[in-house]
């Protein structure tokens, strides 16, 4: 159902335990269940009761827990951009007080929570100082204390620093140009240092410094967030400063422009961008050691998804479908908590400008930052490519089992036949929320079939969901089976399988486009379906 504007969007969490409802109203309920690692799987039951003056209801609750884990570890890079410690509590916190470094926590922890493990962070949080005899000199002590609080949560991977450079001019003018950033660096009286003395002895100090923290490979910088075309030169030329000075430190930009060759570690172009630019883009991380992201932000709109107030919450988990799509590193976004007045919980402050809720996707709580639903179905989105990758890892296991006789097995094929069946572009995915979850449903049970027995696992030449015109329709079928499995396929049966537990046919598609595989053992019988569009 879609809403008439001017409406009530759901997105803020609820903290009260108690909510007044007006009459003949609907209100939507939003339940998560925190699953201990350790619970059996199985079936759970249970019940939603709701009570009010003069009567209750009840409703049944099924919780079905798969015989496999989410990896604790992340296996996507994740960015929101934050402000700290924003509103409501920049007028009431001091900073560097004890509730101050208290709330530091609650939004790492918070932030970890929801499978976000990468944290920013500003050099301006070090001072740092030249005394001509002595060199350079820094004080760290508030810049880790920063650094410790998400680290020690055990799930930040990396912090993302800023910022090595700035920009001239305005985005897109055709003399912008990216220069050196001018870090402020305490002399004595009478001594003074030139631009790229300061930087290049500040970076210097960080690079040595997260070589002593043993951060030297959990660190990236920013020099010029979101270059064009016009800048792309003298950006290069900072960056390679970057890198002369911080070798080992990744520099990682949201970019608006391609041709950055080896200045930049970690490319994160716009989700429009890196569909319209593809090719080139693909092409650089073949040649090239780069990880490819992308980011979202007020852009793209339109066929796109994003995580807009106004599109449905399918919308915020297809990006990380696409992340798996495209064989994706990470994603960026620039607003986790940026409200745009005083008030987030209005249309105005999580809007500002830009399209609806294009600001926040956490709001302020009475004691810490606290959930949205959009931001839980972006958690949820982060946790569906978990399950793509354990699938595909599953896959690869199997085929070193299967040795030199599983030489056909590809383990991203069948995680990629159900990731499309959610996205078949970066732009075209299905908002149906139950065929997301239906496709969610049917990478589990292929998780848990390769534990089964019998085995059955099927891949087919080409692929599910292949256009197969007329002339004739000849495919082939290759499986892992238990060994003595008998195997039939469309109700035939066509062989048995051997000691090597895989069997290979050819086989003639034709009815309605499924081919149905079935592997029958001691009386226990395992089906795998592959459906095909036959077209004249």
């Amino acid at each position: 159902m879609i809403a008439r504007a001017p409406a009530s969007i759901p997105d803020p969490f609820w903290e009260a335990a108690e909510l007044d409802i007006a009459a003949d109203a609907t209100q939507p309920l939003w339940i998560e269940i925190d699953l201990p690692r350790d619970a059996a799987p199985g079936g759970y039951e249970s019940t939603v009761r709701i009570d009010w003056d003069g009567g209750s209801a009840e409703l049944p609750l099924r919780l079905e827990v798969h015989d496999f884990e989410v990896p604790v570890e992340r296996h996507q890079h994740v960015t929101n951009w934050f402000t700290f410690p924003g509103v409501p509590w920049q007028e009431t916190v001091e900073t560097d007080s004890e509730q101050y470094w208290r709330l530091a926590r609650k939004f790492a922890e918070i932030m970890a929570r929801h499978r976000q493990n990468i944290f920013r962070h500003w050099l301006s949080w070090a001072s740092f100082s030249y005394d001509p005899d002595e060199g350079f000199s820094a004080d760290w002590s508030r810049f880790d204390r920063w650094a410790e609080v998400f680290f020690d949560t055990g799930h930040f991977d990396r912090m993302e620093i800023w910022g090595a450079g700035r920009r001239t001019g305005g985005h897109t003018a055709l003399d912008t140009r990216v220069v050196m950033a001018e870090f402020p660096v305490e002399t004595p009286e009478g001594v003074e240092l030139r631009t790229e003395e300061k930087f290049r002895g500040v970076l210097g100090l960080l690079e040595e410094h997260l070589q002593e923290r043993g951060w030297g490979d959990r660190a990236m910088i920013h020099v010029c967030d979101e270059p064009f075309q016009p800048s792309v030169p003298s950006y290069r030329e900072v960056a390679d400063a970057v890198h002369e000075a911080a070798p080992s430190l990744k520099i990682i930009e949201a970019i608006e422009a391609e041709g950055f060759g080896d200045s930049l570690d970690v490319w994160v172009p716009k989700l429009s961008h890196l569909n319209l630019w593809w090719e080139n883009f693909r092409e650089e991380r073949e040649k090239r050691d780069i990880e490819l992201w992308f980011y979202t932000c007020c852009h793209p709109v339109g066929r796109y998804p994003n995580r807009f107030l106004d599109q449905p919450l399918s919308a915020v988990r297809a990006l990380h479908w696409i992340e798996y799509l495209y064989d994706l590193d990470g994603y960026l976004h620039w607003g986790l908590n940026h409200y745009a007045n005083d008030e987030p919980f209005t249309e105005e402050g999580i809007s500002g400008p830009h399209p609806l809720g294009d600001h926040a996707v956490m709001y302020p709580g009475e004691d810490g930052p606290m959930g949205s639903l959009r931001w839980s179905a972006m958690r949820d989105g982060l946790q569906d490519y978990e399950y793509l990758w354990v699938l595909e890892q599953r896959l690869a296991d199997l085929k070193r089992r299967l040795g030199d006789d599983g030489w056909w097995l590809n383990p991203r094929q069948r995680p990629e036949e159900l990731c499309r069946r959610v996205v078949q572009s970066f732009y075209r995915y299905n908002p149906d929320p139950q065929a997301l979850l239906t496709a969610r449903g049917l990478i589990a049970d292929q998780i848990e079939a390769l534990d089964a027995e019998p085995l059955l696992f099927v891949q087919t030449s080409p692929p599910e969901h292949t256009e197969i015109p007329a002339g004739p329709r000849l495919m082939n079928i290759y499986g892992a089976a238990s060994p003595g499995a008998v195997i039939s396929v469309n109700g035939e049966e066509k062989l048995t399988v051997d000691e090597s537990g895989t069997f290979e046919m050819p086989h003639f598609i034709g009815g309605d486009g499924v081919v149905r595989v079935t592997a029958t053992l001691d009386g226990k019988t395992a089906h795998a379906d592959r459906a095909f569009v036959l077209t004249e």
